[in-house]
C-alpha cells in the first residue's frame, strides 16, 4: 500500500462537535441535546440526498437544532438558535490533532479536507484553530451539491488530489462516512474515539486507532514529541 495523499473528515474527527455541550447544558442541562443535533444532522443530509436536493450545511444545523429543541421540549428563539451556529463556527481541535498533523507535515505527506460543512464555516473554523497551513485542499460536499456518502463527494477528492484512489487514506471518526468511503474505493483509517463498534454490512476498515498517534504507525513514522 503505497499512500500519496490523506484526506480528513473535520467534524468529530479533527473538531469536537459535543466541545459545545457546555453551552447546551447551561440552556437545558442534558448533556444529550448536542448527541441529538448531531444525529439530525447527518440524517437531514442522508434524506436529502436519497431525494436529489440539496441545501447548505448550515440550513440543516439550523434545522437540526429547531428539531432537537422541539423534540425536548426547549423554549428557543431566533437569538439562541444564532448563538448556538455561531458558536458551531469554533469548535475545539481534538488534543491528539495538531501534533500529530505537524509530524505529518514534516514526513511531507500531503493532506486535505473533505468534509460535509460548508466551505465559509470550514475555513473559518480552521482559521480560528491555525490549521489551514496544513492542508493542500480545502474541499466541501457543497461545490458537489451533495452530501457524503455520495460517491461524487469522494470522486471531488479524487480529482483534487491527482492521485489516483488507491494511493489515498480516508479518515474520519464517523464510521458511516468511513463506510462510504471504503466502498468508493478508499483506504481507510476509522478513528474510533469512543471506542464503538462498526457498521455490520459485511465490510469494515482498513485500520482502526483511537487516536490520531495511531496512523503515524500504520504509516510508520516515528512519534516525536513536539
Amino acid at each position: 500500500m503505497k499512500i500519496s495523499h490523506i484526506y480528513f473528515d473535520v467534524y468529530g474527527t479533527l473538531l469536537d462537535f459535543h466541545s459545545i455541550e457546555k453551552e447546551l447544558k447551561e440552556i437545558t442541562f442534558d448533556q444529550n441535546v448536542s448527541r441529538l443535533w448531531r444525529e439530525k444532522q447527518v440524517e437531514y443530509t442522508r434524506l436529502l440526498t436519497i431525494a436529489d436536493k440539496y441545501i447548505p450545511f448550515k440550513e440543516i444545523s439550523q434545522n437540526a437544532l429547531f428539531y432537537t429543541f422541539k423534540k425536548n421540549k426547549i423554549k428557543y428563539n431566533q437569538e439562541l438558535i444564532d448563538t448556538l451556529l455561531l458558536k458551531y463556527k469554533s469548535l475545539t481541535p481534538f488534543q491528539d490533532v495538531l501534533e500529530t498533523l505537524l509530524i505529518l507535515q514534516k514526513e511531507k505527506i500531503p493532506m486535505s479536507i473533505l468534509s460535509n460543512g460548508d466551505l465559509d464555516d470550514l475555513e473559518y473554523n480552521l482559521n480560528t484553530r491555525g490549521m489551514s497551513s496544513y492542508f493542500k485542499n480545502l474541499l466541501s460536499a457543497q461545490q458537489v451539491k451533495k452530501y457524503k456518502i455520495h460517491p461524487s463527494v469522494y470522486q471531488y477528492a479524487v480529482d483534487h488530489a491527482g492521485v489516483s484512489k488507491e494511493n489515498i487514506l480516508f479518515v474520519s471518526a464517523n464510521p458511516w462516512d468511513v463506510l462510504g468511503a471504503k466502498w468508493f474505493g478508499f483506504n481507510t483509517f476509522w478513528l474510533n474515539r469512543e471506542r464503538g463498534i462498526f457498521e455490520e454490512l459485511g465490510i469494515s476498515s482498513d485500520f482502526t486507532g483511537e487516536s490520531m498517534f495511531d496512523i503515524l504507525k500504520i504509516l510508520k513514522i516515528s512519534l516525536v514529541m513536539i
